[in-house]
This record gives structure tokens, sequence and C-alpha cells, in this order.
């Protein structure tokens, strides 16, 4: 459990370092041509969204301990899947523009709140997106679906990335 539970951090650890990277790289090309004041504002909100989720990740690790004792707590609070999604979006964007590939979410207007942790839950999507675009090769699409059903919200994701082999799904 407990290596799983470091694969699956430092997974995580890897998707914002890799937005940190990309973005670094990008103020670099960025500063040797011309960059406004938007795009630098915009830059830097993604380095420090990103560092927020890296400082979340790093305390996860020290979970570890909690797991082991069986004494982790998952907390329960109403979560707006879009809006947490249209958030995980925004520090994704300059990465997926980079890459030529297009991020859509499909959503109502309004959906049912669910219960969740809200911290692993933003992981989930996190995984999902960065995943997403990370095996989509060349430019591609992206599409995430939120929807209502009678008692659930379905949370869902299509790309034109290589896929997951049948023998990991």
């Amino acid at each position: 459990m407990k290596s799983e539970f470091i694969s699956i951090v430092s997974h995580q650890l890897r998707s914002p370092l890799s937005i940190f990277k990309w973005t670094l790289d990008l103020v670099e090309r960025q500063l040797k041509g011309s960059l406004d004041k938007n795009a630098l504002e915009n830059l830097m909100r993604t380095l420090r969204d990103t560092t927020e989720t890296m400082i979340r990740l790093v305390n996860a690790l020290l979970e570890v301990s909690r797991i082991e004792a069986r004494t982790i707590v998952l907390r329960r609070e109403p979560i707006d899947l879009g809006s947490a999604t249209q958030k995980i979006l925004q520090d994704f964007e300059t990465y997926a523009r980079a890459a030529n590939i297009s991020m859509r979410v499909q959503s109502p207007l309004s959906t049912p709140l669910v219960i969740g942790d809200p911290d692993r839950i933003s992981m989930v999507i996190q995984n999902l997106i960065d995943n997403a675009v990370r095996y989509t090769r060349g430019s591609g699409n992206i599409e995430i679906k939120i929807e209502a059903t009678d008692s659930r919200v379905l949370w869902s994701i299509e790309d034109e990335g290589v896929g997951i082999p049948p023998a990991q799904q």
C-alpha cells in the first residue's frame, strides 16, 4: 500500500513539475521576443498555482504514516465539479496550447454538488487531464463532460491520445 501511494504521489508531483518547466520555458522564449504584461501575469499565475499544487502534494506525502496507521481522514465537503475542472484546466492551458491541444468542457450551467475530499478529487482530475495532454501526440482535442443523472454526477474525459493498454485498464 505504501509503495502504491508513493507511486501515485510521484506521478502527481510530475504533473505540476512538468507544467512548471513548460511555463518557465515559455517565459524564457517570450523574454527573447516581446512579452506583454498580461501574458507575463498569466504565466506567473500558472507558476504560483502550480507551486501551491506541489505543496499540497508534498503534504500528501506526509500522510503516508496516517495511511499505514489507518488513521487517514478524508474530508467530506460539497464540491462543484464544474468549477473545480475549470480551475484545473486553467492550470493546464499554457501546457496544452504549447502542445497544440484544444481542451473543452461540456457541462450544463448548473450541476448538483458532490460530496468528497476536494484535494483528492482535484488530484484525480489533474491526473486525468495531465494524461490526456501528455499522451496526445501532435495536435488534438480533449473534451470533458459533466452530466447530472438521477442520483449521480458523471465526469468523463475523451482525448485523441494513444490510449491505455487493455492490460492496464
